[in-house]
């Protein structure tokens, strides 16, 4: 409601900023907890799921963006099944990385990749920007988010980034 009433004020009133903020805001919390909700359907617990959801999310944002979109993974692996914890943070992380390139990476192209090996899935999101340097601190929420998930979940996670190679980040999680 809160969505469509800011929607229709701002037709209204055009060029309000405010009622821009809340439109913008709004939208964000919406698909917080569209994310929170698909995450804890038992109905979404197997890897099939989680790659439409990926693709779902990343295929129209990077299209919008000029940015060509690259997910592989074996269909084999589509049947198997995910915590929900696993699930949710395989997701989030993805979901961070596609954003945070489409931020700051001034990429062409973004590579996703999914396995399942040794009971444990592996996830890659690469992109063939720019780059940051890893040992500068930072006060950005994403990486550090990611870190806390991954911790959180169990798995291990690992961030590297170079100039002439854009940057990668690759996470395991328990299935």
């Amino acid at each position: 409601s809160i969505r469509m009433y800011s929607q229709v004020a701002q037709t209204q009133l055009p060029n309000n900023e405010i009622m821009g903020n809340i439109e913008e805001n709004t939208a964000d919390v919406i698909d917080k907890l569209d994310d929170i909700v698909w995450a804890n359907n038992p109905k979404n617990d197997s890897v099939k799921n989680l790659t439409q959801r990926v693709d779902s999310f990343a295929r129209p944002l990077l299209q919008s963006k000029g940015i060509a979109f690259h997910f592989e993974y074996e269909d084999s692996i589509g049947t198997q099944k995910l915590s929900d914890l696993s699930r949710q943070t395989a997701y989030l992380i993805f979901k961070e990385a596609v954003n945070n390139a489409v931020k700051y990476a001034q990429c062409k192209n973004i590579f996703c990749k999914l396995s399942i090996q040794n009971r444990k899935l592996h996830g890659s999101i690469k992109d063939d920007g720019i780059g940051f340097d890893t040992n500068l601190p930072t006060e950005r929420n994403g990486l550090l988010n990611m870190r806390q998930r991954i911790k959180y979940a169990n798995g291990l996670l690992s961030i590297s980034s170079d100039v002439k190679e854009g940057s990668k980040i690759d996470f395991i999680l328990p299935v």
